[in-house]
């Protein structure tokens, strides 16, 4: 019986056979690690304890943590501010270095080689580059630069909204270019006698933008809204080096706050349970996303 399964299993007509790798692949790195959270979200484990059992109280306490909520409102603000701006920047850089390498402008290589810098950058390093920038202390460039010209320094760290804003501008500057990437490499295959034609007919460059840019870029643009919903979901090292999720937790998100759970407060089944509403929350995104994928298909 043995001998004529792996008969029937091993040839070349069958596809599962050639699609086994990726899938004990993908098993073992990425869907085994997502099913063990969602186990030990059913118990009440903690980092020091030796034992643990199961139980559904962890997921109630879960919903009564001091702070939840709140976290939650910080995240939202915190991706939707971070979305917006990456694709709005992103779209207006991609379409003035489309222009700009069309006209051989020169220094245009030099200002794709800037923008990329932020977004190779580690995230940790950009925190600390941004701290400096925006510290309140003697090496705080910004609020030096404002005393110079007689005016007062600026809490941006130590005030709730201002450091909120803070972290944003961040992030939006070191994700940026990934956007721009995308959205340039879209723009350049456009055929250029759309805005030829159009440039005859005395069409503005926002006008372009707007009615033969914008329609031709649907899906990439909800592919790449996508991605960096998700990746800011899941980002932290900017947040924890720039404020540590202070003042109070005006900046602290929901990845942070699954760390601090784990690690600080040695919960692991509770932060199991805040990284399973994480998840649960992407995924709720990215079919929505792909909702809007479908209908612009239709």
């Amino acid at each position: 019986m043995l001998v004529n399964f792996l008969k029937k299993w091993v040839n070349e007509e069958n596809p599962y056979m050639w699609l086994m790798p990726t899938i004990l692949l993908l098993g073992g790195f990425y869907l085994w690690p997502i099913i063990d959270v969602i186990r030990i979200s059913f118990t009440n484990a903690h980092l020091y304890k030796r034992t643990y059992n199961f139980t559904f109280d962890t997921i109630v306490q879960a919903f009564s943590t001091s702070g939840f909520f709140e976290t939650l409102w910080v995240t939202f603000i915190y991706v939707l501010a971070s979305v917006v701006g990456q694709l709005i920047l992103g779209l207006i850089l991609a379409v003035i270095l489309r222009r700009a390498t069309d006209r051989r402008l020169p220094g245009t290589t030099l200002i794709k080689i800037a923008i990329l810098i932020p977004w190779m950058m580690p995230g940790v390093s950009a925190g600390i580059s941004w701290n400096y920038l925006l510290s309140e202390a003697s090496v705080g460039f910004f609020n030096n630069a404002l005393q110079s010209f007689g005016y007062e320094p600026v809490r941006f760290l130590s005030d709730k909204t201002n450091a909120l804003i803070s972290v944003c501008a961040a992030n939006i500057w070191k994700g940026t270019a990934f956007s721009m990437i995308v959205f340039y490499a879209a723009v350049s295959t456009l055929p250029s006698n759309l805005y030829a034609a159009s440039a005859v007919d005395g069409a503005k460059p926002w006008q372009q933008l707007i009615f033969i840019t914008l329609p031709q870029m649907k899906t990439i643009i909800t592919i790449v809204l996508i991605l960096i919903t998700i990746g800011t979901l899941n980002s932290l090292e900017i947040i924890l080096a720039l404020t540590g999720g202070g003042p109070g937790r005006s900046t602290e998100v929901m990845s942070l706050f699954i760390l601090n759970t784990v690690f600080v407060r040695g919960n692991i089944a509770l932060g199991s349970v805040f990284a399973v509403i994480l998840m649960l929350i992407c995924l709720a995104l990215t079919f929505a996303y792909m909702r809007l994928i479908e209908l612009d298909k239709e």
